[in-house]
């Protein structure tokens, strides 16, 4: 939990590379980002822009995003997430907005410009029950899950999407 706490900085576009350890993503960045795959929405602060989509991954300082349509950089977005039926609307920069190399749409990167406790919580409490439910799916299946399969899943069956 304490990846999440504290700090401010920038989110860098960039290659990543998955480390030693399942669902924490590392490259040069400061701060891990953690696989989520959490359903969102969003809308420009000029109201031009507005999708429903989801985060990729998320840190303590921003997120990576999917979306149809790409986002100017430097544009201000207002980004809703709901965790447990509880909402947070987070007001984001954009940094990179690039084109999906092998599908539809584009990857959005984003700087979170306020990031209330209860948001850095919540987030963190999200990624750890991620984790214990592919956990408890590995156990009772005996299968293993990756980190991105078991989100896709924690979120459909929670009714998380229903709720963007």
């Amino acid at each position: 939990m304490s990846a999440w706490r504290g700090g401010s900085g920038i989110f860098y576009g960039g290659y990543c590379c998955v480390s030693g350890m399942q669902g924490v993503m590392t490259d040069r960045r400061r701060y891990p980002r953690y696989t989520i795959f959490s359903p969102i929405a969003y809308r420009s602060e000029d109201n031009r822009l507005a999708e429903s989509s989801i985060a990729i991954n998320v840190s303590n300082v921003g997120a990576l995003i999917s979306a149809y349509r790409p986002a100017v950089r430097s544009s201000i977005l207002i980004i809703k997430f709901i965790f447990r039926s509880e909402e947070f609307r987070i007001r984001s920069r954009v940094i990179h907005s690039s084109p999906e190399p092998y599908d539809i749409g584009h990857k959005v990167g984003v700087e979170f410009l306020e990031m209330p406790y209860s948001f850095i919580k919540k987030m963190g409490e999200e990624v750890d029950t991620i984790k214990l439910f592919r956990d408890q799916y590995s156990k009772d299946n005996g299968v293993e899950l990756p980190l991105e399969d078991a989100a896709i899943k924690w979120y459909r069956s929670s009714g998380e999407w229903a709720k963007i």
